[in-house]
């Protein structure tokens, strides 16, 4: 069930930033961590009156994705927000779970990921990670050389090799990357790689 049109509304109604004319790309918001350390589900937090989830999810369509989907989590809340659900293939195995589920229901060869807890993403980010994709498998962002593994586009290509480090036993993105053509992109510094992971994090920035 997808309920679209005021939310959908919402969702389009950010500004466009530019990327070339042919290229096509999807997005996912990774959901389906625990939240241990938060101790309720981070995705649906408000930052500013929007479910974290809901602000990454407008910045990719902001950035001209033709779509958005949410991997794992609480599937009835997140199509609530007109987002489109995929299911957590492997439950509780970590973020490499969640971008291999998003390259397996892709259906563009290039998917911008997502976690849902990096609430000030912008679409000119994500506009400048496409943008340095090229003819890469795979870019990863970076603030002062801080690398941000879990704000990345992929190829749907590279979706094999990272499968068969899953089935290796990897669960790191960032191990997992070596071995195809990639790049790390710094970002200019600022709130964007921020992530919230406990009821600190959130009351620091939201009082």
């Amino acid at each position: 069930m997808v309920v679209a049109d005021p939310m959908r509304r919402n969702l389009e109604s950010v500004s466009r930033h530019s990327i070339p004319e042919n290229t096509s790309f999807v997005g996912a918001v990774l959901t389906g961590g625990a939240s241990s350390r938060m101790g309720t589900d981070k995705a649906l937090l408000r930052v500013e009156g929007v479910p974290m989830v809901l602000r990454v999810a407008r910045a990719i369509l902001g950035a001209g994705a033709k779509d958005v989907c949410a991997v794992g989590g609480d599937a009835p809340s997140l199509e609530a927000l007109a987002l489109r659900f995929v299911p957590d293939e492997a439950l509780h195995q970590g973020p490499l779970a969640g971008i291999i589920g998003a390259l397996r229901s892709a259906a563009h060869d290039v998917v911008v990921v997502a976690a849902c807890d990096m609430p000030w993403i912008e679409s000119g980010h994500v506009a400048q990670l496409v943008t340095a994709l090229g003819t890469r498998d795979a870019v990863m962002s970076a603030s002062n050389d801080q690398v941000q593994p879990l704000f990345s586009v992929w190829r749907r290509a590279s979706c094999a090799q990272l499968e068969d480090a899953f089935r290796g036993g990897e669960r790191s993105p960032r191990r997992a990357i070596e071995g195809l053509d990639y790049a790390i992109v710094n970002l200019e510094a600022g709130p964007w790689s921020v992530d919230l992971d406990t009821p600190e994090d959130f009351e620091g920035v939201t009082r």
